[in-house]
């Protein structure tokens, strides 16, 4: 209902706009409508006042015979002298409205006269002469002021009927819109994919409103999808953990007080799955600061190879089973998060280590090239087929030569190392062969003073 309302009060002032433009209008045509009136009316006078002054001009007439015509008078002024040598007109009449020479008003005995005023010139005995013809058409006032009402009521008439016309056409025009606003009001998670907006049999500029809208529900559908799957692989990955803690936990209440062996696997096992569920939940947290926008960089200058030397030598204290090469001799200052990005750089080891056996080699490396801090992990590993590039940046992805080897993870790492190197204005370059390994290689620019 608010909705109709505000539609109407739309139409409603488009057309109002348009209907005072018309009605600013009725005082000039109202004006030159009687002006017309006025000077159609005075035509026959004004051709007897012409016919005395060329007769009186060339002597066929006296002045005095001026004196016998009843409906225009006369007011002969010489041009230079300003000397008045006849004027039989009414000392009595005025300018209309005080202003309005060329029309006069006079009023007498409680009766109203307009006359009309023209201005001829005269040349009589060699002087020169203006003459103001008074012609009196007061006889036509009544007709005048009947047809002067006329015009208005039938131009007040036809605004209106304009009025009423445009605001139909504009609620015409606006029915797409209601429709819009009728979709999008019934829209809902159950039916956001299935509904959208109709751009065929509408105007230009609906049809556009309409386009833009149906982009932002697919986003919005994406952004939806995306945020379910996301619940539901946390939910997945959270489940498999919880059951193995009821399983020892049961285990434990049967069996573990009398049985020492029982007793040192679970505690074992608990202890594995409490810490994969913390790095779960931790990296689950961390992306969830990303979403919300609460993630806190702080940012300092330092010596990128100094990180990578770091992560290496820590990687050797663990990895004993792979061969680690580090290559890492020069300084690389950037500017940014040093404990996070020290964070995206473990990620891409880790996955080395996973994705390599025994024997295998994986090799890092810290380098200028150009402007910019190259930092590159490289292993031979099982690599990654084609299909699986576009998604391996995905929360939760695992590809199917992952999941059939049974390798430990939950997806999410990637995610949060692309996370990381873009919030530092870099990039990532991959070069993978499937059986043959993966290079991993991030770009960040370098600091500048």
């Amino acid at each position: 209902m608010i909705k109709e309302n505000r539609q109407s009060s739309i139409v409603t002032k488009m057309a109002g706009k348009q209907l005072r433009l018309l009605l600013f209008f009725v005082v000039p045509v109202f004006v030159l409508s009687g002006w017309l009136m006025v000077h159609g009316l005075s035509g026959s006078y004004r051709e007897r006042a012409e016919s005395a002054i060329v007769n009186l001009e060339n002597g066929k007439i006296s002045l005095a015979e001026l004196n016998d015509e009843t409906k225009v008078r006369y007011c002969i002024i010489s041009k230079n002298k300003k000397v008045e040598i006849f004027n039989n007109t009414r000392s009595d009449v005025v300018p209309l409205f005080g202003v309005i020479r060329s029309l006069r008003f006079r009023h007498e005995n409680g009766q109203a006269s307009l006359i009309v005023v023209d201005r001829y010139p005269l040349l009589y005995q060699g002087v020169e002469y203006s003459v103001d013809a008074h012609i009196d058409i007061s006889s036509h006032l009544k007709s005048i002021i009947s047809s002067q009402f006329m015009v208005s009521i039938i131009y007040l008439g036809a605004a209106l009927v304009f009025y009423r016309y445009n605001t139909r056409q504009l609620q015409e025009l606006l029915k797409p819109m209601k429709k819009m606003a009728a979709i999008l009001n019934r829209m809902t998670v159950n039916n956001l994919h299935s509904e959208r907006l109709d751009i065929l049999g509408v105007s230009e500029e609906i049809r556009d409103l309409s386009i833009v809208c149906n982009e932002m529900l697919d986003r919005i559908e994406s952004s939806y999808e995306s945020q379910k799957q996301f619940v539901s692989n946390a939910s997945h990955e959270l489940r498999t953990p919880i059951a193995v803690v009821q399983g020892y936990a049961n285990m434990l209440d049967r069996w573990g007080a009398s049985e020492p062996e029982i007793l040192e696997e679970s505690v074992e096992a608990l202890c594995k799955v409490s810490k994969e569920m913390q790095d779960l939940v931790e990296k689950l947290l961390f992306l969830s600061r990303h979403d919300r926008k609460t993630l806190k960089l702080k940012r300092e200058v330092f010596d990128m190879k100094e990180v990578v030397e770091e992560v290496f030598r820590e990687t050797e204290m663990v990895v004993a089973e792979r061969e680690l090469h580090c290559d890492a001799e020069e300084q690389v200052i950037v500017y940014g998060d040093k404990q996070i990005m020290k964070q995206a750089i473990r990620v891409f080891i880790d996955n080395a280590v996973k994705y390599t056996e025994a024997g295998d080699r994986i090799q890092i490396a810290c380098r200028k090239v150009r402007n910019e801090c190259e930092v590159m992990i490289e292993d031979s590993g099982i690599g990654m087929r084609k299909k699986d590039l576009n998604r391996i940046f995905s929360r939760f992805y695992r590809s199917d030569d992952v999941r059939g080897r049974n390798i430990a993870g939950h997806g999410l790492g990637l995610s949060i190392a692309k996370l990381i190197i873009v919030s530092h204005s870099g990039r990532i370059h991959i070069r993978t062969q499937f059986q043959k390994g993966t290079a991993f290689t991030f770009y960040l620019p370098l600091h500048t003073d």
